[in-house]
């Protein structure tokens, strides 16, 4: 698989925070004001976690009377590891995990104590609602070869990834989504000083109700979205339509109006998660987060890429009739795509009016004249007949072979598309549109249906017919190209795709960068040259 995008790497890991330890001595150092407050806040904390490792929900208020007793020695140092700013973290982490375990957080309400008193809740900024915070989880530490930049920053509160394991409420949004927060358990000056607990959202808000600067660390959900990744990826490429449920377009937040959708294609033998890098760097830019939602197309890579480019057109036209049907929202009709190698390729086949040149690469006969049965005919005409999109108004292409990849040629290439499992019904209509229509079919397609790995060889009549594809009128498009080493048979290359092949005649932009064709993506300069390209785009360049 040597012409992939992701190959076997390690695995992320998320390690949840460290339980507080009641055993440390918060009275050293202290004025004796100051340490009595503390000793008061660390008795009641460690009551709190007595009675919680006894089951008794009296837990609850231990906690939430240390948190407030904390709370003025606190906020000096709530931007320091000092043993106030470590007991009152402990405090609020308890008092929301023991409140769920009891079953006194209601969303809506607050917290109920024990002692009849309701604790108002409250979620700022957020573009989710409640009742989608059903898992609250403490950020800890993480690593993932995925991200290598991490964008936090000190401030009052904890900051949380939830996740919304409750049944989604949102087309095009799937359940267990991971989102940051930031908790903060103090007085509201709203309320009269009174002390709530009160949820922000770390990318769209800056400060809490009392004025101080929140807690945040924008990447925390990301790394734990790298952390669940395993190798369904592998099975998908040999196995395409194995797990049709992971498939098609997702958002990672509900929809926004006014925001331009931004829609990433990861690449062969890849998934989505190789896009974190980047997202990770333009989530964290207030200027790109602000005008733009970031959208994955997710497919099986080893099946051939004009289905998955059928696909993508399908849902690009449903997720548009879901929420602008009355196409009275312009961002709607801006959509940028943002190619990883073969996924430039599905991203060109949006934008491009295919005529009869990509069927007549793939056949000696008219499509009229072809015996099949309907289901078949209709998908044949999905994948070689196709209008360009009316709403993509952009294509970024990164490392993607235009002309091909020398890598698909050679054996390992060669050896991964042969493992490809034809789907079942997929191999059973091929074999009756060969049967019932002999001599139709070109060879590229009569031996069995072309894997993606056989549609980039450089000799592909079908890729070659991709090429000559004309673009629909106000398409811009740009070009990112790594530049990683020299190879006597097809000159300088990212190593599978030659400079070449990733260059394109009507770019606006082509960029190129020192890196391998996987590292393309995790190079800072490409996240710099997307940023601006992104930017050009929203003020209409």
């Amino acid at each position: 698989m040597s012409s992939g995008c992701v190959l076997f790497g390690s695995h992320s890991h998320w390690y949840a925070p460290a339980p507080y330890e009641t055993t440390v001595n918060f009275l050293a150092a202290d004025g004796e004001g100051s340490a009595d407050a503390l000793a008061a806040a660390e008795s009641q904390y460690a009551v709190a976690r007595e009675a919680d490792e006894a089951g008794n929900a009296s837990c609850i208020d231990r906690y939430y009377a240390a948190a407030v007793q904390v709370w003025p020695a606190y906020v000096p140092v709530a931007t320091t590891e000092e043993r106030p700013a470590e007991l009152y973290r402990a405090a609020v982490q308890g008092f929301i995990e023991s409140a769920n375990k009891y079953g006194r957080f209601n969303r809506a309400a607050g917290v109920l104590l024990v002692n009849g008193q309701i604790v108002p809740v409250a979620f700022r900024g957020f573009v989710w609602r409640p009742e989608d915070f059903a898992t609250f989880m403490p950020v800890g530490a993480y690593e993932s070869s995925r991200l290598q930049n991490r964008y936090a920053s000190a401030g009052v509160g904890v900051p949380y990834v939830v996740l919304t394991t409750n049944p989604p409420r949102y087309p095009f949004v799937r359940s267990s989504q991971p989102f940051a927060a930031t908790a903060v358990l103090g007085p509201t000056p709203a309320m009269g000083g009174r002390f709530t607990l009160q949820f922000y959202d770390p990318l769209r808000t800056t400060v809490s109700e009392g004025g101080a600067p929140i807690a945040k660390d924008l990447t925390a959900p990301l790394a734990y979205a790298a952390s669940q990744e395993n190798d369904d990826w592998v099975v998908n490429f040999l196995r395409p339509g194995h797990d049709d449920t992971l498939d098609g377009l997702h958002m990672h937040e509900p929809f926004q109006p006014q925001k331009i959708p931004v829609v990433l294609i990861h690449g062969l033998a890849s998934d989505p998660l190789t896009w974190l890098q980047l997202e990770n760097d333009l989530r964290a830019q207030p200027a790109i987060f602000e005008r733009y939602q970031f959208w994955y197309f997710r497919y099986d890579t080893g099946g051939p890429f004009l289905g998955s480019a059928a696909r993508l057109r399908r849902e690009l036209a449903t997720i548009h009739q879901v929420y602008d049907p009355a196409r009275c929202n312009p961002n709607m009709s801006r959509i940028v795509l943002i190619g990883h190698s073969m996924g430039g390729l599905v991203g060109q086949l949006q934008v491009t009016y295919s005529g009869d040149t990509v069927w007549q690469a793939a056949a000696t006969q008219p499509f009229n004249t072809i015996l099949t049965d309907p289901a078949t005919r209709a998908e044949l005409a999905a994948a070689f007949f196709f209008q360009p999109s009316p709403d993509v108004t952009r294509v970024v292409y990164i490392a993607t072979p235009h002309q091909g990849s020398s890598d698909a040629t050679r054996f390992v290439g060669r050896l991964s598309s042969a493992m490809v499992e034809e789907r079942p019904i997929a191999e059973a209509r091929r074999e009756q549109l060969v049967r019932d229509n002999p001599d139709a079919f070109r060879e590229e397609v009569r031996r069995r249906i072309p894997t993606s790995v056989d549609l980039l060889e450089p000799d592909s009549l079908i890729l070659q017919s991709t090429q000559r594809l004309p673009y629909r009128q106000g398409v811009a498009l740009n070009t990112i190209i790594g530049d990683y080493r020299w190879a006597n048979s097809w000159g300088p290359s990212d190593g599978v795709v030659s400079i070449e092949s990733a260059s394109l005649n009507g770019s606006q932009t082509e960029a190129t960068v020192d890196a391998r064709h996987t590292g393309v993506l995790r190079n800072p300069e490409t996240s710099r040259e997307v940023s601006a390209i992104l930017m050009w785009h929203a003020v209409g360049n």
